[in-house]
């Protein structure tokens, strides 16, 4: 390294360093090197570890000893492709240029990691240290850990491409949902209420699926927030069974449609609108998937339609559809049911 100032050499570990200053104006180039806040170490020509300051040692949870008069490559063992950048950017510092690699991934040694590595993505720069005579003697490595910085980019771009795929599927579904809903109906007014309050479901689940939700909720928290209009019917007329079950964001999506769909009917033919009515709604873990039922009872004189919808083919076709499940729809002169039995599932846990 080139200085300006007078100095007398002192040889630690191959490298020219500076002793103590004889005088106030003189600098401990030594102490200097050991006090940088960025991590650094020192290369000879043959890539090996010379000297390295503190926060070098700590960031890579090593010891001097380990390190000193070791090949880099022999410590760290790196893909060929990673080996290429690390040995062009170190031969470029040798020719007396500055070189720098930019988010270039680190395998670490670490016990306490998975697979006993630990991945550190760093910013890494090659400095040539020149002697007296002008030619490059050694190299000063410098690093700078910024696996945070691009952990945190990566979970920004896959939220923002889920989300961008989730707000596509929606807008489809939307799509879907109007042109269903159109049919049978003679004028816009009477088609309006019907459309508005099917889009007011998916929106009501979308929101919550945003910030800690995205990954998806519990079955019990999306049925208690599609039905929380008719709250006050819980544990009267309404009951609501089932354990612990998460469901996906693509899940809970399609099953805010369902459930829409059959409050709705409840609500006008069914166990919400008549007089000793009772609704059961229940889950279960079947091997990796589930099944979810609707159940209304105590009702009178109840008939299959003659007519179905859109409602009906949302229930029967395009919720199996989506989740690759069985739909059945059952009438009976009590009442009437919906089971939906969900086998495969896609990165959906069950939990405990």
């Amino acid at each position: 390294m080139r200085q300006s100032v007078d100095r007398k050499p002192n040889r630690t570990n191959g490298v020219d360093a500076i002793g103590p200053s004889a005088t106030n104006d003189r600098l401990d180039y030594e102490q200097v090197f050991h006090s940088l806040s960025a991590a650094c170490a020192i290369l000879d020509r043959d890539f090996r570890f010379v000297e390295m300051n503190d926060d070098y040692v700590a960031a890579l949870k090593a010891t001097r000893e380990h390190l000193l008069g070791k090949r880099v490559l022999d410590v760290f063992p790196e893909i060929e492709e990673h080996q290429i950048l690390l040995t062009g950017a170190f031969d470029t510092a040798l020719t007396g240029k500055q070189a720098s690699l930019k988010e270039i991934l680190y395998a670490i040694p670490d016990s306490a990691a998975e697979g006993g590595m630990r991945k550190v993505w760093c910013n890494a720069h090659f400095t040539p240290l020149t002697d007296r005579d002008g030619g490059v003697s050694h190299v000063l490595l410098r690093v700078r850990d910024i696996t945070e910085q691009v952990k945190a980019r990566e979970m920004k771009d896959a939220i923002a491409g889920e989300m961008q795929h989730r707000i596509g599927n929606l807008l489809a579904m939307v799509t879907i949902v109007a042109r269903q809903t159109v049919r049978g109906h003679a004028s816009f007014d009477q088609f309006l209420p019907e459309f508005e309050s099917r889009i007011q479901s998916l929106a009501k689940t979308h929101s919550l699926l945003t910030g800690g939700n995205r990954d998806g909720m519990t079955m019990d928290r999306l049925i208690h927030q599609q039905l929380d209009i008719y709250a006050d019917k819980l544990n009267k007329t309404i009951f609501v069974e089932g354990p612990n079950l998460h469901v996906t964001a693509v899940e809970a999506q399609s099953i805010s449609m369902a459930l829409h769909e059959l409050a709705t009917n409840a609500a006008k033919y069914g166990a919400l609108a008549k007089e000793g009515g009772r609704l059961a709604i229940s889950w279960g873990k079947v091997g990796d998937g589930f099944q979810f039922e609707w159940k209304e009872t105590g009702l009178i004189g109840v008939t299959e339609p003659v007519k179905s919808g859109f409602g009906t083919m949302i229930l029967t076709q395009i919720l199996p559809s989506q989740l690759n499940g069985k739909a059945t729809r059952e009438f009976r002169k009590d009442g009437c049911s919906y089971r939906l039995r969900v086998n495969e599932r896609e990165g959906a846990p069950i939990t405990p």
